[in-house]
């Protein structure tokens, strides 16, 4: 079997639903060593494992490897003013403007959908070029669909990341264009609080 990359997202926060965390360092709703245990039976022994620096990220990878590489490229998009809003207290216009242009519009104080995948995919092309065996990156939604997209030539927005999911993909056969998903597993339930 030929190289393969796991993309991991964090489970639940400990924030009520609807409030938006993105860069924001929250802790996570339950202690990671369950969603650690669902994820080891699904990887590999041997593989690097790179992660956000924030902790919902870094504790799981730590977890799961002793020496993790943290890499702030991998962090989650700053919401700027929105960070630790509930969605429903950010502006409709700014949410609409956010909608049409998902990669143009940055809120103040924050980061542009363009400038999220400028940053993920600079780490995600350091990352296999500088590892030749099995890779898992910890991260977050928005870079883990910028990544999962770029690999297997998809659009970022026709499908989302679930909190505690774990995709694998496998590198391209000779002859072959690009990646493609071998396997993706939801590791934790979604419970709303």
């Amino acid at each position: 079997m030929g190289r393969r990359l796991f993309l991991l997202r964090h489970a639940p926060v400990a924030l009520a639903e609807g409030i938006c965390y993105g860069r924001s360092d929250v802790a996570l709703r339950q202690p990671v060593a369950e969603h650690a245990r669902a994820a080891q039976a699904h990887l590999p022994r041997e593989l690097a494992v790179f992660s956000s620096p924030l902790q919902r990220c870094r504790l799981l990878a730590e977890a799961l490897h002793p020496a993790p590489q943290i890499d702030a490229r991998l962090a989650e998009m700053d919401f700027g003013d929105w960070e630790l809003r509930s969605w429903n207290e950010v502006p409709r216009e700014g949410l609409d403007a956010w909608a049409r242009d998902p990669l143009g519009y940055s809120v103040a104080g924050g980061e542009s959908g363009e400038q999220v995948r400028t940053r993920v995919l600079a780490a995600l092309h350091e990352i296999l070029a500088a590892n030749a065996g099995d890779v898992l990156i910890v991260s977050h939604g928005g870079p883990l669909r910028f990544v999962r997209a770029a690999l297997l030539g998809a659009d970022f927005m026709a499908e989302g990341f679930p909190l505690g999911a774990l995709y694998c993909l496998q590198a391209p056969a000779a002859g072959q264009a690009q990646w493609r998903q071998l396997s993706a597993h939801q590791l934790v339930q979604q419970v709303a609080l």
